[in-house]
């Protein structure tokens, strides 16, 4: 599934149907070569054109003959200040005030299976089912290392990214941003897709033709929330529900985030993201590490409906370690669009007894058992059945939900309090 090449210096990593190409080029400047339907393990360094371009200035100390610039090819993790101009992945602060960094590959290991992250989320897999590959890149003045790991999983088209950033050095450096993934694209051919939303209104789906500039899905607040997913897909203008080409971005991590398609003057597209950087700043102590949240990227040719399956199989089939994940979800009746705050112990029993042989699993009592709850005004917080509604407290209720072959639930609210 992960392949490396040392002749033609590129690795290949492949899903099923995918292909993701990383190419270490001239003076160990670690470049994207190329990331959509698999192809075969050939020699693409071609994707990567060395070029002159106007205002695109040569980096000091590269021992290249002819002009040689990072602002004119694709990377893989772009770092502020070393001669690209677009958007950096990483942006660090070092003690003498410098913010350029200037990340080298050093070497790379293969892994059987994925490492487990804590405490953070991610994908889980096993030693017979996926392969992850960490690139190491370090800092020239042997300040910080930067360490990219992949994960290809044996069934899944998808492949998991973040990274870990180390001080390396002696003195406290200050980390500013530092990306999840980032990938360059040869065009702007595509459509933007997010799903925003508000309270009560979440996930909408909105469309719009990318174009020079930045392009930002964003949240603030603290958690992605409803006002936005952590989700960005880019989409060919000919791909519908079952054809064309799709690629399609979201964090496992439900901070606040950011995620961005940003198009140059070559009509170039870097897709990028990571924690929210605004506002963020990170003491990194000697010897001491950053983790990214993890990032899952999908590419389909099988246009929205394949890129849309291979995020559900994910989530499905590799989140989390519940032992729930995998039963069949139970049918839960909830009181509260029938009844609200209008109910006592005789109508949540009617209730339960006329659901009798429905096929419901659980039936939940929401707002309004407890304290005087009659609006959404008071007793929030105080986790006591009323007594006028609950003579005999809950037992009854409980009860009647058991002998009526239903499993009982109650609703609470601590985040409101």
């Amino acid at each position: 599934m992960i392949h490396f090449d040392p002749e033609k210096k590129t690795f290949f990593l492949e899903t099923p149907r995918t292909s993701y190409l990383i190419f270490i080029g001239p003076d160990d400047t670690l470049l994207h070569l190329y990331y959509g339907k698999r192809i075969a393990r050939q020699d693409a360094a071609f994707l990567a054109p060395v070029r002159e371009r106007p205002f695109s200035p040569m980096v000091p100390g590269y021992t290249m003959a002819h002009p040689f610039s990072l602002d004119a090819l694709p990377q893989e993790y772009p770092t502020y200040g070393m001669s690209d101009f677009r958007t950096p992945a990483l942006h660090v602060q070092y003690p003498d005030g410098s913010r350029l960094t200037d990340l080298r590959y050093v070497s790379h290991r293969l892994l059987s299976g994925k490492p487990e992250r804590r405490p953070l989320p991610g994908l889980l897999a096993t030693e017979n089912d996926a392969q992850t590959l960490e690139i190491t890149l370090r800092d020239g003045r042997g300040l910080l290392e930067v360490t990219l790991s992949y994960t290809v999983f044996a069934d899944l088209d998808g492949i998991s990214r973040c990274a870990r950033v180390t001080n390396v050095g002696a003195r406290d450096l200050r980390l500013q941003k530092a990306a999840s993934f980032s990938f360059d694209l040869p065009d702007k051919d595509f459509e933007l897709i997010q799903l925003h939303g508000a309270w009560a209104r979440e996930r909408n789906v909105e469309r719009l033709p990318l174009s020079h500039g930045s392009h930002t899905v964003q949240s603030l607040r603290g958690s992605s929330s409803h006002q936005a997913a952590p989700f960005l897909a880019l989409r060919r203008p000919d791909a519908g529900e079952e054809t064309g080409e799709v690629y399609g971005v979201t964090l496992i991590y439900s901070g606040s985030f950011a995620l961005s398609a940003d198009v140059d003057q070559y009509d170039t597209t870097r897709v990028m993201g990571g924690v929210q950087p605004f506002d963020f700043s990170w003491l990194l102590e000697p010897g001491a590490s950053f983790e990214t949240p993890e990032a899952l990227l999908v590419f389909s040719d099988e246009g929205l409906g394949g890129m849309s399956r291979s995020f559900h199989r994910a989530c499905r089939q590799r989140l989390g370690k519940s032992k729930y994940r995998d039963r069949v979800k139970p049918v839960i009746l909830n009181s509260w669009e029938g009844l609200y705050y209008h109910f006592d112990a005789e109508k949540l029993k009617q209730t339960i007894e006329r659901a009798a042989g429905m096929g419901i699993d659980i039936f939940v009592v929401d707002d309004g058992w407890f304290g005087k709850r009659d609006d959404d005004t008071n007793s929030l917080g105080d986790w006591t059945p009323d007594p006028a509604k609950f003579p005999d407290g809950l037992a009854p209720v409980i009860e009647t939900c058991h002998r009526c072959g239903m499993q009982f639930g109650i609703w609470f609210e601590p985040e409101m309090i």
